[in-house]
């Protein structure tokens, strides 16, 4: 009785497990599962985007690009049969039942030529217009299927394969790549960009110019870009050139000003260097940029204020700087620090020694920037052949009715974006035009 359980039981694992597998694969070959994955990649950026929350390199923004690729890719899978089929053509004989139908179908009347004569003009019209033609004779019928454009429906897997090369693309350049949208650099000064990538930006000099009304019109940095400490490259970096190096890339992006600050506690310097002021605010209408400094040693935090720079400051005279001091969270009050005099502040002293800018770059590493391009020229070149060498297909029975008295039917299926009707219609006229015009050349050519 085991035995026989056993045997049940082996006999029902297949099919639960081919019904699973069916399930999964009609789920995944869902077009409203595709739009869904679509939606939800696209909230996922849009809040990667407004927000400091890493999105792209998330779990769930890669899980939804992975299924999402693997959805299209199983719809593509399922739609190859019926692609297959019109690279193949349908079949040629159709019977009479088959030309029923207004929208997409025509019959004339009895046409004053034989088949055979039918059959040649409609030959020609058809190889005019670059059709494939096939046909068959049975008795005193002649069959025609024709396509046009077969190859082009193929423009439809390239533009769902850019699309799954550019989810590729995102998750690639997420999980591989980075990007740092405020990479501050003091003139003077070298940072180190990180990300195990061994360079290190150096910046020379910051050079702005400015419009007559005050806006600017060009800024441009000189920098020296090194590699494991040694230099690598001297470059510009302006806007719309950025500096490119082994696949990271420099964008100028902002810039601002900076002071040279030394603090000394104990006649001991513990900070010495520029400090970028790169945040700014609003105080009443005078807008005013500010940078931090903390000392830990100390517990000392403070905020470096620079006179309001679009219009005159009544509190702090052009060539000084405010700052206002916190210890452990209390507020030390705000004080005014003149250039090469030192300000004393609870146990350290601060000297402003003189001025400088800063200058901000977007820093990008993209490995997969390369295939970005290649997914955008697929869809560009995808919709081309879809939309622009459109799809078409007819079938033509030709019938003999009575001697030099035939019947013409023809179906006509083309692109949606068409209308069938009228086109069906112009290319029945061009068949009888042609027979006529093939007809009076005989008369001509007898009477002559």
């Amino acid at each position: 009785m085991a035995k026989n359980t056993t045997n049940q039981e082996n006999n029902e694992s297949p099919g639960l497990f081919e019904k699973m597998t069916t399930w999964i694969w009609r789920l995944f070959s869902s077009a409203k599962l595709a739009i869904a994955l679509i939606l939800l990649i696209t909230v996922l950026s849009v809040i990667g985007i407004f927000t400091s929350v890493d999105m792209f390199s998330s779990w769930y923004f890669v899980t939804a690009g992975a299924l999402l690729m693997l959805n299209i890719l199983i719809c593509n899978i399922n739609r190859w049969k019926g692609i297959q089929k019109s690279l193949k053509g349908s079949r040629i004989k159709q019977s009479e039942n088959f030309f029923e139908g207004k929208d997409k179908t025509t019959e004339t009347g009895n046409i004053q030529h034989d088949s055979s004569a039918v059959y040649e003009a409609a030959k020609t019209v058809l190889q005019k217009r670059r059709y494939r033609l096939r046909f068959e004779n049975e008795a005193d019928n002649t069959y025609i299927a024709a396509d046009k454009n077969r190859f082009f429906i193929l423009g439809t897997y390239l533009s769902h394969l850019s699309i799954i090369l550019l989810v590729l693309a995102y998750i690639i350049g997420s999980t591989l790549g980075f990007h740092e949208s405020a990479f501050i650099v003091v003139e003077g000064e070298t940072k180190e960009v990180g990300y195990d990538t061994g360079l290190s930006l150096n910046l020379i000099s910051f050079t702005d110019s400015y419009y007559e009304d005050g806006t600017p019109s060009d800024y441009r940095s000189d920098v020296i870009l090194y590699q494991d400490g040694v230099e690598a490259t001297q470059a510009s970096i302006r806007v719309n050139y950025p500096l490119s190096y082994n696949g990271v890339r420099f964008y100028q992006s902002f810039f601002g000003p900076a002071a040279e600050i030394e603090i000394t506690e104990d006649s001991e310097t513990i900070v010495s260097g520029n400090i970028a002021l790169y945040g700014s605010f609003d105080s009443y209408g005078y807008y005013r940029n500010i940078g931090f400094i903390d000392i830990d040693e100390s517990k000392i935090s403070l905020a470096i204020i620079t006179p309001s720079f679009n219009t005159p400051d009544p509190m702090i005279p052009e060539g000084q700087l405010a700052v206002l001091a916190y210890k452990d969270g209390v507020e030390l009050g705000v004080h005014l620090l003149e250039k090469t005099t030192p300000l004393e502040i609870d146990d350290i002293e601060l000297t402003y020694l003189s001025d400088s800018q800063y200058s901000g770059f977007q820093v990008k590493n993209d490995p997969a920037n390369a295939l970005v391009w290649i997914a955008c020229s697929l869809f560009i070149i995808g919709l081309a052949m879809v939309f622009y060498f459109p799809h078409s297909q007819l079938w033509m029975l030709i019938k003999n009715t009575s001697p030099g008295n035939s019947r013409l039917f023809v179906r006509f299926m083309g692109s949606k974006a068409f209308n069938n009707t009228t086109a069906l219609k112009e290319l029945v006229s061009e068949i009888e035009y042609k027979l006529d015009e093939d007809n009076n050349n005989k008369i001509e050519v007898h009477n002559g």
